[in-house]
């Protein structure tokens, strides 16, 4: 089964939880239509109700099936309550194309240039398929509806540049004339509330108040290898104490921790996994946030990696540094230079003094 055909299966079986006679369909392995008992449609030469189909012109994605489950409900209704009328579910001409129809054919063009794999479906997922939800679907897709949906987000944040780059995208593919550049603002790291570093007297105590050996290790993992909350399930020691991250959010690469002594003081060396599932990067990513809370750690996973960072300053060459967390020297520059504290100044001041 298709990623396409198990997103129907989900769809229609929801649809008969909730009562709905009506099914989605996949018609020629690439478009979606209704299927349900109809009465007669205006012209047919019979006079009873029969399984029939309505065409919804959607390109058959994963975005277009949520969709296409939106009008299945609302043909069941109108079948129960006997207001289905013939005439508006007809295809409507070309010409006026839904913003539906207009996401359904970016998304089809999306994936004919891009491999589906866990990083690509996340991306995606948040930084197109998010920014879409906030138009109307039913509505025809036109540049004032575009710029109405980015002027939803607030100035200067990443939710406003993330909106402008996925609907300027979509208008560019309609070949709607508008520009969105003047909307960006000024959004980047430096705009990002600073994060409060946890100290490694923190980060051991947090470790200590793990009951749970697997998310201890998961945790003990994090804190000495600053990698992220991801890709903690794929990863794996080659020559113990380094790390061999063998897929990610940017690809294989090789860690050393940046304490010498915590993989043998935080007990790494045998690895421990908890059962976690999720097709995605963010939802693997979302299962250890979701554990630090029940466990009650003061800060995020992401802190972890944060710290690292923030440390390695001043103990490992630029470079080496940002090649072990899986960016370039100049993300890594801009991103952690700025959360340098007092205390990490002071430690730099005595190396330098020895």
């Amino acid at each position: 089964m298709t990623g396409i055909e198990g997103a129907i299966a989900q769809s229609n079986g929801r649809l008969r939880r909730d009562g709905y006679r009506v099914a989605i369909v996949l018609i020629r392995e690439k478009y979606l239509y209704l299927q349900a008992n109809l009465p007669p449609a205006p012209g047919s030469r019979k006079s009873n109700p029969c399984q029939q189909r309505i065409a919804l012109r959607l390109l058959a994605t994963t975005e277009a099936v949520k969709i296409a489950e939106k009008r299945a409900r609302e043909l069941g209704y109108q079948l129960q309550t006997g207001e289905f009328d013939w005439e508006k579910w007809r295809s409507a001409p070309v010409q006026s194309a839904t913003t539906a129809d207009w996401i359904s054919r970016f998304e089809a063009d999306y994936w004919s240039r891009r491999a589906k794999n866990p990083k690509s479906e996340t991306t995606w997922a948040i930084d197109y398929a998010g920014p879409f939800r906030r138009l109307d679907p039913y509505q025809p897709l036109t540049a004032a509806h575009i710029l109405a949906a980015v002027k939803q987000t607030a100035p200067d944040t990443r939710a406003r540049r993330r909106a402008c780059l996925a609907l300027g995208a979509l208008a560019q593919f309609a070949c709607l004339p508008i520009d969105l550049a003047p909307y960006k603002g000024n959004y980047g790291p430096a705009s990002a509330v600073p994060r409060s570093i946890p100290s490694d007297a923190a980060i051991l105590a947090a470790w200590e108040s793990i009951k749970s050996e697997e998310w201890q290790w998961v945790f003990g993992v994090l804190a000495a290898y600053g990698l992220r909350p991801h890709e903690v399930f794929t990863c794996q020691f080659d020559r113990y104490p380094r790390l061999r991250v063998l897929a990610g959010k940017t690809g294989p690469r090789l860690v050393y921790p940046l304490q010498p002594d915590w993989p043998d003081r935080l007990e790494l060396k045998a690895r421990r996994l908890p059962r976690c599932s999720g097709r995605r990067n963010a939802d693997l990513g979302h299962r250890v946030t979701q554990a630090f809370r029940r466990m009650g750690i003061a800060f995020a996973p992401y802190d972890l990696r944060h710290a690292w960072a923030v440390r390695a300053i001043g103990k490992l060459d630029l470079s080496i540094a940002a090649a072990m967390m899986g960016h370039s020297p100049v993300v890594h520059t801009r991103t952690y230079q700025r959360w340098l504290g007092a205390s990490d100044l002071d430690r730099a001041w005595k190396d330098l003094k020895r």
